[in-house]
């Protein structure tokens, strides 16, 4: 398709990777992962670094791995359970879903 006024299209761009293919080699690259994370200090967060292939695990990884260097920046060498929002009693789904991911990636 030529957007209106162009006179020729540059190129066509190819999104059927978008997202991870759900196959035993991208699932066990998942499941490797947690072997990876902390390692000179890099951390991996994505659809890749999840079991799953939703934007929302994708977007809590972040948020899993931000907390994580969060808590090592401050010398916290323990595994105090640390949760960056305010606990909300009315969505205990909320905290359980990011320890559930938190144990996964970081397998603690």
């Amino acid at each position: 398709v030529t957007p209106r006024g162009a006179t020729s299209t540059l190129g066509v761009v190819d999104n059927s990777w978008a997202h991870p293919q759900l196959n035993f080699m991208n699932l066990a690259f998942s499941f490797a992962m947690p072997l990876l994370q902390g390692h000179h200090g890099a951390h991996f967060c994505g659809s890749y670094a999840t079991p799953g292939n939703g934007h929302d695990l994708s977007l809590l990884s972040g948020i899993v791995v931000a907390s994580e260097i969060i808590r090592l920046s401050r010398g916290d060498s323990s595994d105090v359970l640390y949760y960056p929002f305010d606990d909300d009693v009315s969505k205990p789904g909320a905290r359980s879903d990011f320890f559930k991911l938190r144990n996964f990636m970081l397998r603690r």
